[in-house]
């Protein structure tokens, strides 16, 4: 046993009085709690507003200065107004086109194979892309103006392989149907975590929640879809 280790133990079987007097000492320094009294609440509220700021500032920064650039740089096209917190993560030759004061909040990534010349995503004017987003891109993903895509959403027109295992182990390229554009309208909200799949069409105002194989959502009034996977279904409301 090392001697640190060998130290240790005894301070916690508290061995003797000076073992006993360390074990004390360290119960002491862990259960200690800066004393709550108005004076030193109000030292620490102005000194956690003064790390919000701080925060902030830096994030806003390393947006403006550094992650929008590189951004807008990766894209073919990008329109005024554009904010994005960190650099996403691009993977592949997919063509980016960007509307205008489009917000890409925290990370995300777009990820494309090998099996098509021009893949394109386009993402309309207005719209903000939530943390944690992920496209694959194989043939065309387009979201519409003033979308709201929240934090975790995967979008994928493609599976990203073959869908037979004999195709896969030859490393066989995609066949049409294996890579189908995804359409979202405008004003469309899609919630945390959901995953819309190749061949999907959102219409104008739903709300998109679940998870899905291809379906066709389109409606006059905000429009909640819940969709089993199993099964494709094609569903309209008014």
């Amino acid at each position: 046993m090392a001697f640190l280790d060998a130290l240790a133990l005894k301070i916690r079987r508290r061995e003797g009085p000076v073992f006993d007097s360390a074990y004390r000492i360290a119960k002491g320094v862990n259960t200690f709690n800066v004393p709550d009294n108005v004076v030193l609440n109000k030292i620490a509220e102005v000194a956690y507003a003064g790390q919000v700021i701080v925060r902030e500032t830096s994030e806003r920064a390393r947006g403006v200065l550094w992650a929008e650039p590189l951004f807008r740089s990766r894209c073919a096209e990008a329109g005024k107004g554009l904010y994005v917190e960190r650099v996403p993560y691009i993977i592949g030759h997919t063509i980016i086109r960007v509307g205008d004061h489009v917000t890409i909040s925290g990370a995300m990534s777009v990820q494309t194979g090998r099996f098509f010349d021009d893949p394109e995503l386009i993402i309309g004017s207005h719209t903000f892309i939530g943390n944690g987003t992920s496209f694959t891109v194989n043939r065309r993903v387009v979201i519409g103006e003033h979308c709201n895509i929240a934090s975790g959403v995967t979008i994928a027109d493609s599976d990203g392989h073959p869908s037979s295992w004999e195709r896969r182990a030859d490393h066989a390229e995609l066949n049409e149907d294996e890579a189908l554009a995804i359409n979202i309208g405008d004003h469309v909200w899609i919630g945390r975590d959901a995953q819309v799949l190749k061949g999907v069409t959102i219409g104008d105002r739903a709300i998109f929640l679940s998870v899905t194989t291809p379906i066709t959502a389109a409606g006059t009034c905000p429009t909640t879809t819940s969709m089993p996977r199993s099964t494709p279904t094609t569903a309209s409301w008014s």
